[in-house]
């Protein structure tokens, strides 16, 4: 007997489960788009063809995030002396 596939909302729980597994979390954030998308062009994050791509602007604005955190992560470590790292 064939096995179905898993449901759409199966699939989309065990990725959930996965990403906070891996201690990741998905914020609803709302913002301009098309300044957000010029902002990741000016700073050449995107290009414009790039930018047309809202999957490619979610994904660097993930990745502007996590550079920001490694910064100030760091910069909290240095002014706490390191006893906070």
């Amino acid at each position: 007997m064939l096995e179905r596939p898993p449901s759409h909302d199966a699939v989309r729980s065990r990725r959930k489960r996965q990403r906070r597994k891996q201690g990741m979390a998905s914020f609803r954030i709302e913002a301009h788009e098309h300044r957000l998308a010029e902002a990741l062009i000016l700073s050449t994050r995107l290009t414009e063809a790039e930018a047309l791509q809202r999957s490619l602007i979610e994904r660097e604005l993930g990745l502007l995030i996590e550079d920001w955190i490694e910064k100030w992560m760091r910069h909290a470590c240095r002014s706490s002396g390191g006893g906070a790292c």
